[in-house]
């Protein structure tokens, strides 16, 4: 079917722009206290989350390691999306599910995290591409491990 042959062409290319590049290097001077390292990053985040960004990925480079893991995807409307960044790498609201702890655990052992994002237009589009990509990247559970569902099913992790 030629729209389904269409709508995969540009999951394939969402992949492809979120999923192939190294990702913008988040700075923790502080990781005792990551909401103080939310200033810091500003720029940076900024600088990344150009053009209408709406859907973001969060990747960990360990301490003596020169690749990059993706670790979670998730997507924002792009008014929204430097917010909901930094709620998981910084600071969150107490009702709010974030990764934070995540990042936590692993800025405390010493390792990186850094930021991909692109844009999916029209927007309402996002919610359909963000999905694939996480279904279509998720079998094992090696890559985007923090992801625990897409909206088609439970990932079964193995």
């Amino acid at each position: 079917m030629i729209v389904d042959d269409q709508f995969q062409s540009r999951v394939q290319k969402s992949i492809k722009l979120l999923m192939e590049r190294d990702p913008v290097i988040i700075q923790y001077d502080d990781i005792n206290d990551l909401s103080l390292n939310s200033n810091i990053n500003d720029e940076r985040i900024k600088n990344e989350v150009v053009k209408g960004a709406n859907i973001y990925a969060l990747w960990v480079r360990g301490k003596s390691c020169s690749e990059w893991t993706p670790m979670y995807v998730g997507q924002r409307t792009e008014s929204k999306i430097i917010e909901r960044i930094k709620q998981h790498l910084f600071k969150k609201p107490k009702q709010t599910q974030s990764k934070l702890s995540k990042v936590e655990n692993v800025v405390s052992k010493g390792s990186s995290i850094g930021i991909t994002t692109i844009h999916v237009s029209p927007d309402p589009l996002r919610l359909s591409i963000e999905d694939q990509i996480i279904y279509q990247n998720t079998p094992t559970g090696k890559v985007l491990p923090w992801n625990n569902k897409s909206r088609n099913k439970p990932l079964v992790r193995t």
